[in-house]
């Protein structure tokens, strides 16, 4: 893989706003939702490229794109089921990001989500503050982040929203 595809903001071309796999999945089974918050189009364009054929549990992808912490409460709530909101920091204000993972987490009461924060200007919101005062799955900086990170980041989160949903669905049956 050439150095400039690694690069998670390398130029590139857009794709389309839903993104899933080429493969085909049995037609019972919903694409994973993934919802995409940040205020810059390109993260958006690259963030497409770079999991158009992402697959996890032979159930492709779908990204859901919102470019404001106001499109976030919203798109959260049409999206309940979503598995993972990846977040920027800093949007409309610095910590906007940040007072969209309270709304998940205090507001709507929603645990299982996983939330995966994406910033830029890390001096806005530094790591271990973060990770001590905000119920978060992930923080990633934009400037080191590399499209295996990201896919990383994005299959791990999976598999622990998957085993949440095995555990509160077997609860639910006992």
């Amino acid at each position: 893989m050439p150095l400039e595809d690694s690069i998670l903001f390398a130029e590139e071309e857009t794709c389309s706003i839903s993104c899933s796999s080429e493969s085909k999945s049995l037609p019972e089974e919903k694409p994973w939702k993934i919802l995409v918050i940040d205020d810059d189009h390109d993260v958006h364009a690259v963030t497409n490229m770079i999991m158009r054929k992402f697959v996890f549990a032979n159930r492709p992808i779908s990204l859901i794109n919102g470019y404001s912490g106001v499109d976030a409460r919203r798109l959260i709530q049409e999206h309940h089921d979503a598995a993972i909101v990846l977040l920027d920091v800093v949007m409309e204000t610095d910590r906007e990001g940040l007072e969209v993972v309270e709304f998940i987490r205090d507001e709507l009461k929603n645990p299982f989500v996983r939330i995966i924060l994406r910033t830029g200007q890390p001096g806005h919101a530094p790591e271990s503050e973060v990770i001590e005062n905000y119920e978060i799955n992930d923080y990633l900086e934009k400037v080191s982040l590399s499209d295996q990170r990201l896919q990383s980041a994005i299959q791990i989160n999976l598999q622990a929203f998957n085993l949440l949903q095995t555990i509160k669905n077997n609860q639910q049956n006992h």
